[in-house]
């Protein structure tokens, strides 16, 4: 009987060591599929910053290229205005020429 008791408690101390092995394999295990998780959110926030960078390049070019665009409609306005000035000028004193 004293045998019996001695050989259960023997196993169950192996069990008991088993279960413990177990427990840090599985900790292990979740600290792995943990440290993934982190890994992939951190490539896609790297991602996704490098993907905002490129939209904000293409936006930039983009505005530039309009206040261009603006900037040149309005010389080309101003030119003009000054073409016009310069003939209402000149005709003006073409006319006044002709009267005398």
């Amino acid at each position: 009987y004293i045998l019996q008791m001695h050989q259960l408690q023997s196993n169950i101390d192996d069990l008991q060591e088993i279960l413990r092995h177990q427990s840090q394999l599985s900790s292990q295990a979740i600290n792995a599929v943990a440290m993934m998780g982190i890994q992939q959110k951190e490539q896609y926030l790297e991602e996704s910053h490098e993907y905002f960078m490129e939209i904000l390049k293409i936006k930039e070019k983009e505005a530039i290229e309009a206040i261009q665009s603006v900037a040149a409609m309005a010389a080309a306005t101003n030119l003009q205005r000054e073409k016009d000035k310069m003939a209402c000028i000149t005709t003006g004193v073409t006319e006044t020429n002709n009267i005398h």
